[in-house]
């Protein structure tokens, strides 16, 4: 809700079209993100669903903790390859300028720190807080990426209400963004507790390029600008 239906503002790559260029092939996924961030302004609002398979390769500049990049898998990846998430960060985040708000959702396994922002909300019984990557990479725009797993974990297959297939993760964020008010806490929250509640045993994650004070209001058209 918000955002235009028109071809001007939407892209929508699917594995069962039968127009090629509307294939999620990793050249037409890539081609996707560059039409999305090209000329993205302050007070621009971005969004990026991806909901598919997801995998882990081994990262070749040692910047990852566990070792491992986070991937997408796009239709021909065993013949083009995946796309890992320092990719993701470079044609998706970069690019964008102080004030321009991204929101990404990755529904895929392995999908937690699938664009290696700084900060991961952490929450255990002392409360949440922001927990910063030991090997931060920074970005002047504010993207917020929600997850639908840990590093080490697989995010599942579900449906909708209408029956038709859709990530487990991608239904619960709906179906929460649909009722009432939330903090990014109380959201995360809620994921886990829908999640948890249809038996599906994965932990959602919300990560961010800024570390906003988390009672902020969850809304997908406000930006944060970059501390000073």
């Amino acid at each position: 809700r918000g955002w235009s239906s028109t071809s001007d503002c939407l892209l929508c790559l699917t594995d069962d079209s039968r127009h090629a260029q509307f294939q999620p092939t990793k050249a037409n996924i890539e081609s996707a993100m560059q039409w999305l961030v090209t000329g993205a302004g302050p007070q621009d609002v971005l969004f990026f669903h991806f909901s598919g398979h997801g995998g882990q390769q081994v990262d070749p500049h040692g910047d990852e903790e566990d070792g491992m990049d986070e991937t997408i898998c796009p239709v021909d990846f065993t013949r083009a390859g995946q796309i890992c998430d320092d990719d993701l960060f470079k044609m998706l985040v970069s690019p964008l300028p102080p004030g321009c708000r991204l929101t990404a959702v990755l529904d895929c396994c392995h999908s937690g720190h699938g664009m290696d922002f700084p900060y991961t909300l952490h929450q255990d019984y002392n409360g949440t807080a922001w927990a910063c990557d030991p090997n931060p990479q920074f970005a002047r725009a504010d993207v917020l990426l929600f997850s639908g797993c840990e590093d080490d974990q697989c995010s599942a297959d579900a449906s909708c209400k209408y029956g038709r297939p859709a990530g487990a993760m991608t239904t619960a964020f709906l179906e929460v963004m649909r009722h009432g008010q939330h903090t990014y806490p109380t959201l995360l929250h809620q994921l886990e507790s829908v999640l948890a509640e249809r038996g599906f045993d994965q932990h959602p994650q919300v990560s961010s390029t800024q570390p906003f004070l988390l009672s902020r209001g969850v809304n997908l058209d406000d930006a944060c600008l970059p501390l000073s």
